[in-house]
């Protein structure tokens, strides 16, 4: 009989919930905070929302495998996310866990230091005077908050949750950005001369 590890599922799920959590909360602070910005701390966060917008590609790819490691996996009870419900793997299911999972990991620690350079960029000049921050994300902050609170998940509802939330959290950053890039576009147009004419 092959012998079964079982890593518990719980873990991943708060490390995703901690990743995408991160990126909520900085996207949601740029969105209550950039009008007042003047252009070149604008460009700064587009760059950053870039970086933010491929952390989150990548971070639904490795959702996508980590949910089908765990599709047909065995539990000594039922399939809910809690402590001490470990899922049954093969050595080489969790040979892939286990590579999928440090990504993750990983990822959480680039996604943390962006997430507080953005909010660091959005606040920079003293002289503004910044509103509180508010739920300017609907749905996607708000699933993000009901998750967090949830209790008795199923694997299923758990990845289903959090694959919603990151596409939600894709098309407010892609938005985002759009907000963000004409005031960068305009001025570059303005600062450059016409064709055959001086600089004035």
């Amino acid at each position: 009989m092959t012998r079964r590890i079982d890593p518990e599922p719980v873990v991943i799920f708060m490390a995703f919930m901690g990743t995408i959590g991160a990126m909520v909360g900085a996207v949601n602070y740029v969105k209550t905070h950039y009008k007042p910005l003047p252009s070149q701390v604008r460009e700064k966060l587009v760059r950053s929302l870039r970086e933010l917008d491929d952390h989150i590609k990548h971070l639904r790819a490795d959702l996508a495998n980590i949910e089908e490691i765990f599709l047909n996996a065995r539990f000594p009870r039922d399939r809910t996310i809690r402590l001490g419900n470990g899922a049954y793997l093969t050595p080489i299911e969790f040979a892939r866990y286990e590579k999928v999972s440090d990504k993750i990991f990983c990822r959480i620690r680039e996604v943390q230091k962006l997430s507080l350079k953005i909010e660091r960029e959005a606040t920079k000049l003293d002289a503004l005077n910044m509103a509180p921050t508010t739920n300017v994300l609907g749905q996607v902050y708000e699933r993000q908050t009901k998750l967090m609170e949830a209790r008795n998940l199923t694997l299923e509802e758990a990845w289903g949750e959090l694959h919603g939330i990151a596409q939600g959290l894709e098309c407010a950053i892609e938005e985002l950005e759009k907000q963000l890039k004409p005031v960068s576009s305009a001025r570059a147009n303005v600062e450059q001369p016409l064709s055959g004419r001086p600089p004035v």
